[in-house]
């Protein structure tokens, strides 16, 4: 009616922003807590099985992350974002849809246990191919109730689930290494993971679970998953590619100079570098979402907003990869063992591409922010096209460490795509994330010209230099930025009121 307004009541709005604010230190606790526990159990299984026995059990990650993705239409987002996501019929179809596509990959993996187990050169672990069958199966048969109630800010239940998850096999990752003393350690433990993820999904459901065949609703499905797919098949090739590459060598194009030992050391890399970037990526896109989202229409304050969170993503960045610049092998001694030490040639490098990577989280949510879920697909695009590059190292039999420099090159071509296209179709400056990210690569440069010269392993030199470089890297932000200086010095002394004294021309860049 005339003269009524749409806004919601003072209280209304005021309990909303709590429970957002509440559900995401949730999010964000739950997330660290897990991530911290699946990183821990792949240390534990690495350490006890062995550089080879690992490059095996990393055949079984490859191998699920593929056919997991084959038919993923995300549903259980949808029934978050659809406005009939609770309706009980929407839900009994989405069960019904996700378990016949956990079934369909289920039997795919089964008949094609034989060739992938010869692809990886390991046809005695047929068996084992065949059991991970069960994996894609168990998880089409999870419960989607967890999904539905954080339609309302519901987190505690999920998230309680996802630590349990993954705390309860690495408890058990130490004694069932020790027992199997093989790859199939990793195999049990998956499959453990897998079937407390789907019980645990029935036991915190507030609905029976129900199938339900619509066809309307399975269309909306495929039309909303199809783009996520496509999306999924890069960032596949993107984590997985290499990896595939490296352990299918010998049988895809005859380059019999790279081993499963190769393949175990390059996994431990992968490990260590892309484990804290997923974490980073989900709690920065579970925070700065709705942060985004709620000025998308107000261009001057989401460029303020935008600008000072690339800042904290290149510094959050800068902490990250110089430790793994400086000190990459001794970090992997120390958490993986000598016998991967050869791991530390490739973690200075991936942890730079990762670091890139995770500067480019900033602009995938500004553009998401406002409906553009097409950033992220052309950007993860040309990050993909440095596949090629990766094939041509592995033809010509070149050491591992050129395959993480291609990584490198490729990610920071994905960031430029990024930048370029948030600035061409939402007038957001290239410039205002590519000043932070220049701050970020000049100082990961001289980190990486500094350890080039470093001769031996002397932990208290390097410990020493990492802190000078956190020194450099800071004042370098502090310098170059007279808003992200003004931010602190807010949060500081003002007890953090989010007020900036920054003017104009620091977004202007």
């Amino acid at each position: 009616m005339e003269g009524e307004t749409s806004a919601k009541p003072p209280g209304k709005a005021h309990s909303v922003h709590r429970r957002v604010l509440r559900g995401g230190s949730l999010l964000v606790a739950g997330k660290a807590v897990s991530q911290g526990c699946s990183f821990l159990r792949n240390v534990i299984v690495a350490r006890a099985i062995g550089v080879e026995n690992f490059g095996i059990a990393a055949t079984f990650a490859i191998t699920v992350a593929i056919f997991d993705m084959i038919g993923n239409l995300s549903v259980d987002r949808l029934l978050i974002q659809a406005k009939d996501g609770n309706d009980e019929r929407f839900q009994s179809a989405a069960h019904m849809l996700q378990s016949i596509r956990g079934i369909v990959s289920g039997l795919l993996i089964a008949a094609a246990a034989p060739l992938i187990a010869t692809l990886f050169g390991v046809p005695q672990t047929t068996w084992a191919f065949r059991y991970l069958a069960l994996i894609p199966v168990l998880r089409g048969f999870a419960h989607l109730d967890n999904q539905r109630v954080q339609r309302d800010l519901q987190y505690a239940k999920s998230v309680g689930l996802d630590i349990a998850q993954q705390l309860i096999p690495t408890v058990l990752a130490w004694p069932i290494a020790v027992v199997t003393k093989d790859y199939s350690a990793m195999l049990w433990l998956v499959l453990i993971q897998g079937a407390i993820a789907t019980a645990g999904s029935f036991l915190i459901a507030n609905r029976p679970y129900r199938w339900h065949w619509d066809a309307g609703y399975s269309k909306r499905m495929f039309n909303f998953g199809w783009p996520i797919v496509v999306n999924a098949i890069f960032v596949l090739g993107i984590f997985q590619g290499d990896r595939l590459l490296i352990g299918t060598a010998g049988r895809t194009f005859g380059t019999h100079k790279y081993t499963l030992a190769d393949l175990g050391v390059y996994s431990v890399a992968t490990s260590l570098t892309l484990t804290p970037m997923i974490a980073f990526s989900t709690i920065s896109s579970s925070l700065l979402l709705p942060v985004f989202s709620s000025i998308q229409s107000e261009d001057a304050k989401l460029q303020r907003r935008y600008y000072f969170s690339s800042q904290l993503a290149s510094l959050a960045s800068g902490v990250f990869a110089l430790p793994l610049i400086l000190a990459g092998t001794a970090i992997v001694v120390a958490v993986y063992g000598r016998a991967y030490v050869a791991a530390g040639s490739l973690v200075g490098w991936m942890g730079a591409a990762q670091a890139i990577r995770m500067a480019r989280v900033t602009p995938t949510i500004a553009a998401m922010a406002r409906g553009d879920s097409q950033n992220a697909m052309y950007a993860n695009m040309l990050r993909f096209c440095a596949i090629v590059g990766v094939v041509a190292v592995i033809i010509a039999g070149k050491p591992l460490v050129w395959i993480a420099m291609i990584g490198f090159c490729g990610e920071l071509l994905g960031l430029g795509v990024c930048l370029w296209r948030l600035q061409c179709d939402h007038g957001i400056m290239a410039s205002l994330g590519l000043k932070a990210v220049s701050a970020l690569l000049a100082c990961m440069a001289g980190a990486g010209v500094v350890a080039y010269w470093i001769i031996g392993s002397n932990l208290v030199l390097r410990g020493a230099l990492i802190l000078l470089f956190y020194v450099i890297f800071l004042a370098v932000m502090l310098a170059a930025f007279p808003s992200f200086r003004a931010r602190l010095a807010s949060a500081i002394f003002r007890g953090g009121s989010g007020k900036s004294s920054a003017k104009p021309a620091d977004v202007r860049a």
